[in-house]
């Protein structure tokens, strides 16, 4: 653990939602609710090559930039996705992929296809 790709979203019924979406696509993927337990997890990782996040988590909580940073001090690979309002994207834009909320499952699949294919 972790997966290939690691989705975590603060609604964690769209983050499980996105894991089999991305499964039934052919991903190796889970879905961590809490983003102290996925950077704990990532760290950890050697296999992970995509994060699915949202910009904001709850208080006392690493947000979404903050997670993807931490781990890309070990793996300045992985690639990111972040999720939010549109009023986030000029915050993370240049740290990884943003897509606007509100999310479809499907919709977060095609942007890993990109992704991993390279032509995102």
């Amino acid at each position: 653990m972790p997966a290939q790709v690691v989705v975590v979203l603060r609604e964690a019924e769209l983050g499980a939602q996105a894991a089999a979406a991305l499964q039934a696509a052919g991903y190796d993927a889970v879905a961590i609710p809490d983003s102290m337990q996925a950077l704990r997890a990532l760290e950890a990782s050697r296999h992970a090559e995509v994060l699915i996040t949202s910009v904001n988590f709850e208080s006392g909580k690493p947000n979404g930039l903050a997670l993807a940073r931490m781990t890309r001090l070990r793996r300045p690979e992985l690639k990111v996705i972040f999720s939010n309002g549109p009023d986030a994207e000029q915050h993370v834009n240049r740290d990884g992929t943003f897509l606007p909320s509100p999310l479809q499952p499907e919709r977060i699949a095609e942007a890993v296809a990109k992704l991993m294919n390279g032509s995102a």
